[in-house]
């Protein structure tokens, strides 16, 4: 069977082809960037979890005790020299 177009119909038809492609080109735009955002938040919350172990870490282990994943002692603990082996405080003399 062969259907004859009108020159209506082929125009038509063109005019929604061509929106067609438009639509996908933006829509496949929009995915691309919605998917650098998703990346990007994916390792914003992989930092901030490191970050709330390591917190975590200094607020549960005592002081004098490295820090769990470094080996190292707390800012505040090197600051003031408590917990560092064979380092004594000036609070005590």
């Amino acid at each position: 069977m062969q259907a004859e177009w009108t020159e209506e119909a082929i125009q038509r038809i063109t005019t929604e082809n061509t929106t067609l492609k438009q639509r996908v080109r933006r829509l496949t735009a929009d995915n691309r960037t919605l998917d650098e955002r998703l990346k990007a938040a994916r390792s914003n919350l992989r930092f901030q979890d490191r970050r709330v172990a390591d917190l975590e870490a200094q607020i549960a282990s005592p002081p004098g005790c490295p820090h769990p994943r470094s080996g190292r002692l707390t800012v505040s603990e090197a600051a003031t020299g408590h917990g560092a082996p064979g380092v004594e405080s000036s609070e005590g003399k």
